[in-house]
């Protein structure tokens, strides 16, 4: 194991999960408050190290990040386990593709916690291309990651999200195009804000199309739709696939304030709805027409 420079010593025993609990968000098969986030049983130290991770293969664990600077991740193959991630950066964690194409992360069994008050709301948990979160809790925030290329996102839970201002844009995860390598897989995305917002799962194509994405097997409610694809005239995506969810009317007769999705690209290479279901009933959703 490699420790970031200047971080507390840590210790590397396997900590035991936590137990799982009922959540009102989703069934107990699905990511919630029990199930996710820091272990039961590890104790945190402050971070002291570096907010600009630069050498590959750094694992940083057990620890509390909080204010200061968002977390850059500048290196390929970094690891954040077992930790809280709360900066006073609209960030938590930044991958930084644009100097280190090959930059990583892996963010497992944590938890990024946003707030606004008395700032702005934290726009944002985690961000760029090239980063994993497994067994994540994120709160707090107005979008809680943004899927700009080569993400998972797995076994997670995403809620509480928050806007400073009445007319402020959200989405539970958010992309806006040119982005290609997308795994959504088992996760709970709650959303519960009634105004402003655009997808629990937003798929924009602002800057150019989307390719291979998969959206598998998540408990999702809220949104203004949950799965909202803003296409534009001449931009082209292909291999998107929304399977297996269990969608909820928890805040909305139609699922979503409009419905299940905006732009369904029905008709496109690869383009797959199936399997999905209301989360109470189990009845079968069809795919929306367009």
């Amino acid at each position: 194991m490699t420790t970031a420079t200047g971080a507390p010593s840590v210790s590397t025993t396997t900590q035991p999960r936590a137990q799982v609990v009922a959540a009102p968000a989703a069934p107990t098969t699905f990511p919630n408050a029990g199930n996710t986030g820091v272990p039961a049983g590890v104790t945190l130290t402050d971070y002291t190290g570096p907010r600009e991770i630069t050498k590959a293969n750094t694992v940083i664990q057990n620890v509390r990040i909080k204010g200061g600077s968002r977390i850059i991740i500048s290196a390929p193959g970094v690891v954040i386990r077992n930790s809280v991630i709360s900066t006073d950066d609209t960030f938590g964690v930044s991958v930084n593709n644009d100097d280190v194409s090959n930059a990583s992360v892996v963010v497992e069994d944590s938890e990024f916690v946003g707030s606004y008050d008395p700032k702005p709301a934290d726009e944002m948990a985690i961000r760029g291309r090239g980063w994993t979160i497994r067994r994540v809790e994120i709160r707090g925030f107005r979008d809680g990651g943004g899927i700009d290329g080569n993400n998972v996102i797995e076994d997670s839970y995403i809620h509480d999200f928050v806007v400073s201002s009445a007319c402020e844009h959200a989405d539970g995860l958010q992309g806006l195009g040119n982005t290609s390598n997308i795994t959504i897989r088992h996760n709970t995305i709650d959303m519960a804000l009634d105004h402003c917002m655009a997808g629990v799962i937003q798929l924009g194509t602002e800057f150019g199309s989307n390719h291979n994405v998969a959206v598998d097997d998540n408990w999702l409610a809220g949104g203004s739709w949950i799965f909202y694809s803003s296409l534009l005239p001449g931009v082209s995506s292909d291999n998107i696939k929304f399977t297996n969810n269990h969608l909820s009317k928890k805040y909305f007769p139609n699922y979503g304030v409009y419905g299940v999705c905006h732009n369904w690209i029905a008709g496109i290479a690869g383009v797959q709805w199936s399997g999905n279901v209301d989360a109470d009933s189990g009845k079968v959703i069809q795919a929306p027409v367009t």
